[in-house]
């Protein structure tokens, strides 16, 4: 195990201390596909039905990514846990031995997920989610300790994109936000890739011709 000893005052700088700018990129690139690979599945469906259908749809390929990450990535793994109720599933990502990362849909950036038993559990205590797939008794020191991430995410007036996408670190009680990572301003290459030509250029060129007309009136006139 990792005995680097990190402020557990500091979740953002031991985030990135331990978690490779290569997963923070690969884990925005699914999510910001998954929104526009969702969105096209499910536009079949009538309004109505799009607005109930698409955002469980979405939720359910954000999960499956966490599963390939978690397969895919070296340092990473990845646990299904059921819920308090064991109605419901949730892929756990583990990044590394000091990182637990789950995913939420949020409605305001600056508010935590709705209280769930599963998230008050890995904020109180994260690491026992490597205690029970390790077999391992870590260290009791705060500094030791795993670091329990939430990466959450809203949809934008633009139906293939995120708002935004932040991974933000609650603290023990999951009530507050310790701190933020905000991966789209993090990577805006990432974000650009998924974005429409006509999307960003044709709106520079509507502008210029609106700047030039002008001119051109007045040195006729």
């Amino acid at each position: 195990m990792d005995e680097k000893l990190f402020d557990p005052l500091d979740p953002l700088g031991m985030f990135n201390a331990t978690t490779a700018e290569r997963i923070q990129r690969e884990l925005l690139t699914a999510v910001c596909a998954i929104y526009g690979i969702s969105y096209g599945d499910c536009e079949q469906f009538e309004a109505s039905t799009l607005a109930d259908i698409l955002p469980h749809w979405r939720r359910a390929k954000i999960e499956e990514a966490l599963a390939e990450l978690g397969g895919r990535l070296d340092g990473c793994s990845v646990k299904n846990e059921k819920n308090e109720a064991g109605t419901c599933s949730h892929n756990v990502l583990l990044i590394g031995d000091r990182i637990v990362l789950t995913q939420s849909k949020v409605d305001d950036r600056y508010r935590l997920p709705r209280d769930a038993a599963f998230r008050g559990t890995y904020a109180r205590s994260p690491q026992m989610l490597f205690d029970f797939m390790n077999g391992e008794i870590p260290p009791n020191p705060d500094s030791h300790q795993a670091l329990y991430a939430i990466m959450t995410h809203s949809p934008s007036d633009v139906a293939h994109l995120p708002l935004f996408v932040d991974i933000v670190f609650p603290d023990p009680t999951c009530k507050y936000i310790l701190g933020r990572v905000r991966l789209m301003e993090k990577f805006p290459d990432v974000v650009q890739h998924f974005v429409p030509a006509e999307e960003v250029i044709l709106p520079e060129v509507d502008q210029k011709l609106r700047l030039k007309r002008p001119l051109a009136d007045e040195s006729t006139s």
